[in-house]
């Protein structure tokens, strides 16, 4: 049978998430923990970078950092990784990480060229089943969180509906208030 273009990406869609949810709840070396919430300690964040070294989260490094997990086939997840590098640019220079967790199996190639599609130049790390149980049990595509420089998770955000995604905009710049004028001489 010939699916349609749209129809056929559905489908796709829905067998990636069926696997990835059947792969959530399979036996992994790490049990799952609860969901993280705000005020929670963020859980240790350690991966291969696309770029082929081994990432490791140093929250002190940055005032804050935007974890979000994601995957390629994520229709929501296409659409807020362009606000999600919009906001790196805007605030890295003021000390604002966004690491990309991959949650897919796609290879290294794919994943460039989807990122190079969406201008997604912040980091982006492969993220395995044991990551996902650290971090709560990532069982809906895009979870994202900001966590600061103490290693405490200050927001979550599950799903992207647009006033999701514009809601994590405004609470990621309500982070970082305009600098004061400068006064005249």
């Amino acid at each position: 049978m010939m699916r349609s273009g749209r129809s056929l990406v559905a489908w796709r869609a829905w067998v990636a998430a069926a696997v990835l949810f059947a792969s959530a709840a399979a036996p992994a070396g790490t049990p799952v923990s609860r969901a993280l919430a705000p005020g929670d300690d963020a859980p240790p964040l350690a991966g291969p970078a696309l770029e082929g070294w081994k990432y490791n989260a140093d929250w002190s490094q940055y005032d804050y950092t935007i974890v979000n997990f994601w995957a390629t086939w994520c229709e929501p997840c296409r659409s807020e990784m362009p606000v999600l590098q919009d906001l790196y640019e805007r605030f890295h220079d003021r000390k604002l990480a966004v690491v990309g967790v991959l949650l897919d199996s796609v290879g290294d190639d794919e994943v460039r060229a989807f990122a190079t599609s969406l201008g997604v130049r912040y980091r982006l790390v492969r993220g395995t089943t044991d990551l996902s149980n650290l971090w709560g049990g990532i069982g809906i595509l895009p979870t994202t969180f900001v966590v600061s420089s103490k290693g405490r998770v200050l927001r979550r955000y599950v799903g992207a509906t647009a006033e999701q995604v514009d809601r994590m905009k405004s609470d990621v710049e309500a982070l970082f208030p305009p600098p004061a004028p400068k006064p005249d001489r």
